[in-house]
C-alpha cells in the first residue's frame, strides 16, 4: 500500500479547516440551511404537496405562536400541512416543519399534535442538519484520502462507518428532539404527556439486529420510556412551572388531566403547596364529568372488499419492490428522453404510494359508518374495482422502471432507443390513468364517509352542549386555546346569514360548523376542515370524561389507554 500524497494530505487539511471556519461561523451554515430548505419548500409548494383548512389553520396558527416565541434561533419558524394521509411529520432545514394531514386526523388532543410540533421544533434548536453535514463532509474527506493513498477498501470501511455513525447520531437527534420537545411544551402551557401518549400508538415492527442497525429512529417503547423519565425530571425540578401548567390545562379545558398532574404533584414536598389545594379545588369539578357520554363514535369492522383491494396493492412483491428501489435509486442522467421516462415512472410510482394511503384512510373512516346508503355502496364497489386496476398499473411501472434501470450506464441491456423508450413512456401513461381513476374514485368514496362522520361529530357535540353543561366548558377551553375563527368557506352567496360571526359560546361554534356543511357549493377541502376539527374537539372531550371516569374508580393515578404512565414521586434520575 503506497503512503498518502502531499496532496492528499493538504486537501484534508483544507477540509477540515473549511469546516472549522464554518462551524465559528453560524450565520454562514444558518444562510446555507434556509437556503435549501427554502427551495424545498416552493418546490412542495407548486407541485401542490400542502393542504389548506381555515378553521383547522386557526388552531394550528396557536399552537404555532406558543411554541415558536421560545425559539432560539434567527429566522422565523413555519408550520405548514402536508397533503397525505400518513400519521407523520418532518422537519425541513430552515425553520420549515410540516405535521400531515392524517397525523391531525387522527391526533386524540391539541397536545399530542404540540408534542410532535415541539418534537420537530426540537431538531431545528439543535442544528441537527448542520451537524449532519459537517460529519458527512468528514468523512468524505477521510475515504477520499484513503483512495489518494491506494487504499480504496479501506476508504470502502470508512464510509460504510460513516454511515453507521450518521445513522446512530441520527438516532441520538430522535433521543435529544424528545427531550426538547418535552422542555418546549411544558415551557408552553402544554402538557409533555401528549408526545408520550403519539408514541404509545405507533405501529411497531418486528427486525433482525442487523436492520436495527439501519434504524433512524429509536424504538418507540425506549422512546416512549424515556420521555416519560423526562417528563417526570422536568416536573419534579419545576415546581412554579407545573403550578402554571396546571393552570393552564384548566383554562385549555383539561380539568381531569390537570387533577391527575396535581395529584402526582402533591406526593412531592416541593410541590405540596400547590398541588393539595388545586387537587382539592379540581376534584368536584372533574367528578362532574363522570356522568358525561363519550363523544367519539365507536369503530365497527372494516369493508373486508375495500380493505382486501388497497391490501392486495401494498403486499404485492412486484410493487412493493419498485416503490423500495423508486426511493433509492439515483440516476446518472445523460440523455434527456431517458431522464424524463425515469423520472415520470417515479413520480407515479409516488402517486401510488399515495393511493395506497387514501385507501387506508378511507376504509379506515368507513368502518365508523354503521349503515351504508346506496350512494356510499356504488362508491365503494367503484372504488374497490379501481384499485384493481391500479394494481395491475402497479405491474406496468415495476416492469418500465426495471427495464429502464437496466438500461442505464454499464448495465446488461443497451442503452434504450427512440422506438423503445417511446413504448416504455406509453406504457407509464397508461398505468398514471389507470392510478388517476382508482385516485378520484376513492377520494369520492373519502368525501361521502368524511361528510357522514363530520356530521355525526357536530351533532355528538351539540348534543353535548344542549344536555351536559357541565362538559361544555371543556369544549369552550377547547375553542378558546385557538379554534375560534371565521367561516370564511360560508363567505360565498349561498352563506347563511351570521354565518361569519365568530363566538365563544360553544353551541354557536357547532352550529357554524354544522352550516358550513350545509352549503351547496362546500368542497372536499372544506368537509376535511370541518372534520379534522370537529373530530379532535370529540377526542379530547372524551379523552378527558374517561380521565374524570378513571379518577372517580381509582382516585388517582395513571388511566386510559392514551395516558403518560409514570409515577413522579418514585421517579429517580
Amino acid at each position: 500500500m503506497g503512503q498518502p500524497s502531499r496532496l492528499a494530505v493538504t486537501s484534508l487539511s483544507l477540509l477540515l479547516a473549511l469546516l472549522c471556519c464554518l462551524a465559528g461561523r453560524a450565520d454562514l451554515l444558518d444562510s446555507l440551511e434556509r437556503g435549501i430548505g427554502d427551495m424545498v419548500t416552493r418546490g412542495m409548494e407548486e407541485c401542490g404537496g400542502l393542504w389548506h383548512g381555515p378553521r383547522t389553520a386557526a388552531l394550528l396558527g396557536t399552537v404555532s405562536t406558543d411554541l415558536f416565541a421560545l425559539r432560539s434561533r434567527d429566522f422565523p419558524y413555519t408550520l405548514r400541512v402536508v397533503d397525505n394521509y400518513q400519521v407523520n411529520a418532518i422537519t425541513l432545514p430552515g425553520g420549515h416543519i410540516f405535521v400531515y394531514r392524517g397525523l391531525l386526523a387522527h391526533a386524540d388532543s391539541v397536545e399530542e399534535v404540540v408534542g410532535v410540533v415541539a418534537h420537530e421544533m426540537g431538531h431545528l434548536e439543535d442544528r441537527d442538519f448542520q451537524r449532519v453535514v459537517g460529519r458527512q463532509l468528514l468523512w468524505w474527506g477521510v475515504a477520499g484520502l484513503l483512495r489518494r493513498g491506494g487504499e480504496d477498501s479501506a476508504a470502502n470501511v470508512s464510509l460504510l462507518v460513516g454511515l453507521l455513525n450518521s445513522l446512530r447520531h441520527s438516532r441520538r437527534q430522535e433521543a435529544q428532539a424528545d427531550a426538547e420537545g418535552v422542555r418546549l411544551s411544558f415551557l408552553a402551557g402544554y402538557h409533555p404527556a401528549g408526545l408520550v401518549s403519539f408514541l404509545s400508538r405507533i405501529r411497531r415492527h418486528e427486525s433482525s439486529w442487523f436492520q436495527r442497525i439501519f434504524l433512524t429512529h429509536p424504538d418507540s417503547q425506549d422512546r416512549r420510556e424515556n420521555t416519560e423519565a423526562r417528563i417526570a425530571e422536568w416536573i419534579r425540578g419545576n415546581p412554579m412551572a407545573a403550578q402554571r401548567l396546571c393552570l393552564a390545562l384548566v383554562a385549555r379545558g383539561r380539568p381531569a388531566l390537570a387533577l391527575r398532574l396535581a395529584r402526582e404533584c402533591r406526593e412531592l414536598p416541593a410541590h405540596r403547596w400547590w398541588a393539595e389545594p388545586e387537587a382539592d379545588r379540581l376534584a368536584a369539578d372533574v367528578a362532574a364529568l363522570a356522568d358525561v357520554p363519550v363523544v367519539r363514535p365507536s369503530r365497527h369492522e372494516t369493508p373486508r372488499s375495500l380493505y382486501a383491494a388497497v391490501d392486495r396493492i401494498e403486499r404485492d412483491k412486484r410493487i412493493h419492490h419498485a416503490i423500495e428501489v423508486g426511493q433509492a435509486i439515483d440516476p446518472e442522467v445523460g440523455h434527456l428522453r431517458y431522464a424524463v421516462a425515469l423520472a415520470r415512472t417515479l413520480a407515479a410510482l409516488v402517486r401510488l404510494q399515495g393511493l395506497i394511503d387514501r385507501g387506508h384512510e378511507a376504509a379506515y373512516r368507513l368502518s365508523f359508518l354503521q349503515e351504508q346508503s346506496e350512494e356510499l355502496t356504488a362508491c365503494l364497489d367503484n372504488a374497490v374495482a379501481c384499485l384493481d386496476g391500479a394494481r395491475r398499473g402497479g405491474w406496468i411501472l415495476a416492469v418500465a422502471l426495471g427495464e429502464l434501470i437496466a438500461s442505464g450506464p454499464g448495465e446488461p441491456l443497451e442503452r434504450l432507443n427512440s422506438a423503445r423508450l417511446s413504448g416504455v413512456l406509453a406504457q407509464v401513461q397508461w398505468a398514471v390513468y389507470l392510478i388517476g381513476r382508482a385516485e378520484d374514485s376513492v377520494d369520492r368514496l373519502l368525501h361521502a364517509c368524511t361528510r357522514i362522520l363530520a356530521h355525526s361529530y357536530c351533532k355528538a357535540l351539540a348534543d353535548l352542549c344542549a344536555e351536559h353543561p357541565e362538559a361544555t366548558a371543556l369544549l369552550r377551553g377547547f375553542i378558546d386555546a385557538g379554534a375560534r375563527t371565521c367561516y370564511p368557506v360560508t363567505a360565498g352567496r349561498n352563506a347563511p346569514a351570521g354565518a361569519e360571526h365568530s363566538t365563544e359560546q360553544a353551541g354557536d361554534w357547532v352550529e357554524g360548523l354544522r352550516r358550513a356543511l350545509e352549503i351547496d357549493d362546500c368542497g372536499c377541502e372544506a368537509v376535511e376542515d370541518v372534520y379534522i376539527l370537529a373530530g379532535l374537539a370529540a377526542r379530547q372531550v372524551s379523552e378527558e370524561v374517561v380521565f374524570a371516569r378513571d379518577h372517580m374508580a381509582v382516585g388517582a393515578g395513571p388511566c386510559g389507554t392514551a395516558s403518560f404512565r409514570m409515577s413522579i414521586a418514585t421517579y429517580r434520575p
